[in-house]
């Protein structure tokens, strides 16, 4: 599994608010590291900036192997 598909925080240091953000189906997770940016910045929507965390949902990083003997379980 690639790095960028994993989950990362993305901090902003202002420790005002947390947001949790999970990818859409047949989504990579790396696809909502724009949006993790913009939550994060101090200029951004949230004043201050928000710690996000990113999550990467097993079977949906970007390996066809690993997308193939996911379960329910694993989540």
């Amino acid at each position: 599994v690639s790095a960028k598909e994993v989950t990362q925080w993305i901090r902003s240091g202002s420790g005002r608010a947390v947001v949790l953000m999970a990818h859409g189906l047949n989504l990579r997770p790396s696809a909502m590291d724009e949006l993790a940016q913009s939550l994060a910045s101090p200029d951004g929507p949230i004043p201050g900036g928000a710690e996000v965390l990113r999550i990467g949902l097993r079977g949906h990083r970007g390996n066809i192997e690993e997308m193939r003997n996911v379960d329910l379980g694993q989540w």
